[in-house]
């Protein structure tokens, strides 16, 4: 074969495996990367034999959301909890927690991460040899600058609050240490993730009259993610609601997580209101002037406060007038009128009443108040007497 044509064969199959290897490139799917919570375990490694005691446990967590607690699982079971309460918009932490491994067997450790929004994420397992014969250091990874991508992701339905960032690097607190038994001990029994508390519970008033309202208030712990109250659903923890029972009630509050729930209730004791036998109280009555005259057509404004626990229905003036020319019984004289709140008044005008006198002589008007209640009885109270004057 002459050179040229030698050298043109081998050029074309290199472009075809050239053209083939970018067609089996391109018919493979780029590899998504996870977008929730990630937690891997950092230390110990993988296989690893450790002494009985106290095992620590280098966990690492990635959240875009921010990273809120960090827990290690030991077994399936809960074994500690780190809780970033320095710099809420961390993304990047680390967290060293432990357990007690009383006996030799096998340990499952896995790491799970919580965001601020809810999202969990945990990690794949490391299985280590608790032999009681091979002490195993620690060691530190360092931190990643990149998202990391090995990472299983749940859903979480719990939900945290957020604190101010801090100015400072994010030091989680090692907040619980666990015993735990390995797997292949036929007894043991590992931790699970606890329910959530119900601090506390309480109600202003524990007897009242019906009418009245007490405010009940609540606060729950370990990151519930529901609360009732007597079957509502409520939105606020810590919170408070106000309640107005018309007979005895008790409230139950009941507060659910992934390791269970907790509840706990409070009775209001409610007793019905006395039969109202009595009229309104009238008090602080006054009138002004002190003498009308018919020339000048001045009147006399009355007022009082009147008050009563089955409400007021009425308040009306009663009077009576003696003098030059005019000698009439005791009669109604006008209804009162509320000027605001438990103030009542009217106006008396001796005109149309027929009080003007004839000559110069004045007339005295004595006047009285009847007050009756909203009660079905309707309770009667009258104030009086009070006078003033009628002049020409």
């Amino acid at each position: 074969m002459k050179p040229e044509k030698r050298m043109t064969t081998i050029l074309l199959g290199f472009v075809l495996s050239l053209s083939l290897l970018l067609g089996a490139c391109a018919s493979q799917a780029p590899e998504s990367i996870p977008s929730g919570p990630r937690a891997w375990v950092g230390a110990p490694r993988d296989g690893s034999e450790l002494p009985p005691g106290d095992v620590r446990v280098l966990c690492h967590a990635f959240a875009r959301e921010g990273v809120a607690p960090v827990e290690l699982l030991v077994n399936g079971g809960f074994a500690g909890r780190s809780v970033n309460a320095q710099d809420s918009e961390a993304t990047y932490v680390d967290a060293e927690m432990g357990f007690q491994a009383t006996q030799g067997g096998s340990y499952a450790l896995q790491c799970r991460t919580t965001d601020w929004e809810g999202a969990t994420g945990i990690s794949e397992p490391v299985t280590v040899m608790v032999s009681g014969q091979v002490r195993l250091t620690i060691e530190e990874t360092p931190a990643v600058t990149e998202q990391p991508t090995a990472a299983s992701e749940t859903e979480a339905t719990a939900t945290f609050t957020r604190v101010p960032a801090a100015t400072s690097t994010t030091v989680p607190v090692d907040t619980a240490t666990s015993t735990v038994v390995p797997t292949s001990t036929p007894t043991g029994t590992a931790t699970t993730v606890p329910p959530p508390r119900i601090v506390s519970f309480d109600v202003s008033r524990s007897q009242i009259t019906a009418g009245d309202c007490v405010t009940l208030s609540w606060r729950v712990e370990d990151f519930p993610t529901e609360i009732y109250l007597n079957g509502q659903g409520l939105a606020n923890n810590p919170g408070s609601t106000d309640k107005c029972p018309q007979e005895t009630t008790t409230y139950t509050l009941v507060a659910r997580g992934p390791g269970g729930e907790d509840s706990a209730s409070r009775t209001v004791e409610v007793t019905q209101p006395l039969e109202d036998t009595e009229g309104p109280e009238i008090e602080n009555v006054s009138h002004s002037p002190s003498t009308a005259y018919c020339s000048q057509n001045h009147t006399v404004e009355i007022s009082a406060s009147v008050t009563d626990p089955s409400g007021v229905g009425s308040v009306r003036l009663y009077c009576e007038a003696s003098g030059d020319g005019v000698n009439e019984p005791k009669k109604e004289c006008g209804s009162f009128s509320r000027s605001g709140g438990n103030n009542w008044v009217i106006t008396y005008d001796p005109d149309p009443l027929g009080h003007c006198p004839a000559m110069t002589m004045p007339v005295d008007v004595r006047y009285w108040i009847r007050a009756a209640d909203s009660s079905p009885g309707g309770n009667v109270y009258e104030w009086g007497p009070g006078s003033f004057v009628v002049n020409f």
